[in-house]
């Protein structure tokens, strides 16, 4: 089980276009997604780095971050989340 920060960081990704964040001054935004339920709209890079660890997110350079995208596994927990944060 994620955490509630994990949890809004896929979920703003899950919502964003090709399922990926940009980097920022303040870590990773989305250019197209609307805040997360909870207002979440950048997302840290220690958070982000905690979902590359697990497995839900990759980056698209080994040197130069400059995009965090979500894998397979990432968009199916970001599809699980959306119905239980609904609930909530």
């Amino acid at each position: 089980m994620l955490t509630p920060k994990l949890q809004d960081a896929v979920q703003l990704a899950g919502t964003a276009a090709d399922h990926t964040l940009n980097r920022c001054r303040g870590g990773w935004f989305s250019r197209s997604a609307t805040a997360s339920p909870h207002g979440a709209q950048v997302v840290t890079t220690r958070t982000a780095n905690a979902l590359v660890a697990l497995g839900l997110a990759t980056y698209n350079s080994a040197i130069i971050h400059s995009a965090l995208t979500l894998t397979p596994a990432g968009i199916a927990e970001a599809a699980r989340a959306q119905p239980m944060r609904a609930a909530a």
